[in-house]
C-alpha cells in the first residue's frame, strides 16, 4: 500500500496511487 512521504501514513483515505506518482495534499 502506498504510503504519503509527507505523513508517512497510508493513503486508506485516498485514491490508491501508482509507484512513482506523489499524493496530491
Amino acid at each position: 500500500m502506498p504510503s504519503c512521504r509527507i505523513c508517512d501514513k497510508p493513503l486508506i483515505w485516498k485514491k490508491p496511487y501508482k509507484k512513482g506518482d506523489r499524493p496530491v495534499e
